[in-house]
């Protein structure tokens, strides 16, 4: 048999094992070296391919479909710094603990450390953020069981407890275009085997992984149960990084047993919907601002599920009550209490411990006075907000944009302001509302196309009563013009998506430090004006775009744009001194209710 038959044979392997395992979504950018592997998926009718101009892009998509499904997508690249442009994906996948395959092709062995075009040392590429790496020489008849193997063990190391990005490294020796394969007789002197080439009967994968989640010990669960039902003012922080809607629900039922009100990131599926309605905090980050409300709230016992919010003051407020029990409840990849407080740490499956929880817990002892108490400052502030929801500026937008979706829609909120502001001035909704981002490394790159990835992952998919309304949006300019590229895919693909672009014409989170007041170096090297306006782009990818000058646009426009189908992208333009001062005077205007009130 020829070089390229063994190949082949090779890679309709590897890859049948991961059609059998549940992987259903490629994504790519087109190479040489990668030939064999993408051949077997354009063969194979069970994956869904989506191609991409470049590698970075391709990865980022792949961590949105990853994210929406829970399932790994795989992205295959060929060799060189085609493979090395997936790591800013990669960190993101490892960080926040999103399911991804890695398939990079590369050149065989030998030709490492020589002059050899497009060859670089890919073996442990992606260094310490993988869960997994697997190192694969060429092509050997005698290996079709063991590529198998390494199939069921890359799709089974992005799950589990410590989810993530797995990465195989396969070598492939030209030629690399598939052979047709008319006979199964012996070739170079091995013999058939008939298992390595067809797979287990009835669709099985080669190999059945066990995985169970951890288990916290009987007497962890009831030490934190009695530090549970003494407490009488007891606090609940869900963080980011909850990645099922069963965690949300036992928050919720936790909080109605127990009475502990909820401090919710915009990011743990606990912020909006109609559960905890009376117990839910959303001006949290304000009220945490105002040092004697700070001192005034002081728990005893303080329940932490997830990473660390994304609110600055409800860390200082953790901080400073360091000394109060902490209990930090964590599945993530990394240690989740940066913020050096917890007392216990728990790394467990978050949603199996909490139901453990919700059985066994007793309430009762809680001071009724305690949950009045930041219920009054959490009203007293939306006062404020909805008394300043006139004024135009990048709060109100974000508030304006969550308000106006529907019940089950989808919200992708970039990172820098977007997230800030929702987290700030974003409504306490009762509607069901789904809101992802990108805070594993909290970047700004790839959010174009992990919101395309998340898109096209619910293209489909959607269960009976599910919101089929566009993906939102919300990021931006230098995010947008960061990931530009990311518009080919939902332009080709024609996504349901909208984009919203906040154009401050710069880096607008500066203005939070103090080199704010250094100029003219702060302007020349840090907000960075770049004068850009995107319609143009809009024209580029041939995606139908539309501004806002003002709130009152901006409402008729996205009640519009939020029913109707296909990519849109909807530009908004703040000046970016007028919003600062806005958010300030506000923040300000909640500080000094707060006062008033103590």
């Amino acid at each position: 048999m020829k070089n390229s038959g063994l190949t082949t044979m090779w890679c309709r392997a590897f890859m049948d094992e991961l059609a059998r395992l549940g992987v259903g979504n490629i994504t790519l950018a087109p190479g040489s070296r990668s030939t064999a592997l993408v051949m077997a998926c354009a063969r194979d009718d069970r994956f869904k391919i989506w191609t991409h101009l470049d590698e970075r892009c391709a990865g980022f998509f792949a961590l949105g479909i990853s994210k929406d499904s829970g399932t790994p997508c795989a992205v295959i690249t060929t060799s060189g710094t085609a493979a090395a442009n997936l790591f800013p994906a990669v960190v993101e996948s490892y960080q926040s603990g999103i399911p991804l395959l890695l398939l990079t092709a590369d050149r065989p062995t030998l030709l490492r450390d020589t002059d050899a075009n497009q060859t670089i040392d890919q073996s442990n590429l992606y260094g310490s953020y993988v869960r997994n790496r697997f190192q694969v020489g060429e092509p050997t008849w005698r290996d079709l069981r063991r590529i198998r193997t390494i199939a069921c063990r890359a799709f089974w190391g992005t799950q589990g407890s410590h989810p993530g990005p797995v990465h195989v490294n396969l070598a492939f020796e030209k030629p690399l275009e598939p052979e047709q394969i008319e006979s199964r007789s012996s070739h170079m002197g091995e013999p058939e085997d008939s298992l390595g080439l067809d797979g287990r009967s009835g669709d099985k994968p080669f190999v059945a992984i066990a995985q169970d989640k951890r288990c916290v010990s009987s007497s962890t669960v009831k030490e934190i149960q009695s530090l549970i039902e003494q407490s009488k003012r007891g606090l609940i922080v869900a963080g980011g990084g909850l990645k099922t809607d069963g965690v949300a629900q036992e928050i919720h039922e936790f909080s109605k047993v127990t009475g502990f009100p909820i401090i919710a990131d915009p990011l743990s599926g606990v912020r909006f919907g109609p559960n905890g309605k009376n117990l839910r905090i959303s001006k949290a980050h304000m009220i945490c601002n105002n040092p004697r409300a700070r001192e005034l709230l002081k728990p005893d016992l303080v329940l932490r599920i997830g990473s660390a919010p994304v609110s600055e003051t409800v860390c200082t407020f953790l901080q400073e009550h360091r000394e109060v029990k902490q209990i930090v409840i964590s599945s993530g990849n990394n240690w989740g209490d940066y913020l050096a407080v917890s007392s216990h740490y728990i790394s467990s499956d978050e949603e199996s411990l909490l139901s453990s929880l919700n059985d066994g817990v007793r309430g009762g002892k809680i001071d009724q006075r305690w949950g009045q108490d930041w219920a009054r400052f959490d009203k007293a502030i939306e006062d404020i907000v909805v008394g300043n929801s006139n004024r135009y500026f990048e709060g109100n937008i974000v508030r304006l944009i969550e308000e106006s979706m529907p019940s089950g829609a989808v919200l992708f909120i970039s990172n820098s302001m977007p997230i800030r502001d929702l987290d700030v001035f974003g409504s306490s909704r009762t509607e069901a509302l789904k809101v992802y981002g990108n805070r594993g490394a909290s970047g700004i790159d790839g959010i174009v196309s992990t919101v395309a990835g998340i898109t096209a992952s619910r293209m489909g998919s959607l269960k009976d009563g599910e919101c089929d309304s566009p993906v939102v949006a919300v990021l931006g300019d230098i995010a947008f013009c960061h990931d530009m590229n990311g518009l080919l895919a939902i332009a080709k693909y024609q996504l349901n998506v909208v984009i919203v672009v906040i154009n401050n014409d710069g880096g607008g989170i500066f203005h939070k430090l103090p080199i704010r007041d250094y100029e003219p170096e702060f302007t020349s090297y840090f907000t960075v004006p770049h004068g850009l306006e995107f319609e143009a782009t809009a024209e580029l990818y041939g995606i139908p775009y539309t501004k806002a000058l003002n709130l009152s646009e901006l409402t008729d426009i996205f009640s519009v744009l939020a029913i109707e189908k296909g990519p849109k992208i909807l530009e908004i333009q703040i000046d970016r001194e007028a919003n600062w001062r806005c958010r300030r005077e506000i923040i300000d205007a909640a500080n000094n209710r707060i006062d008033e009130l103590l």
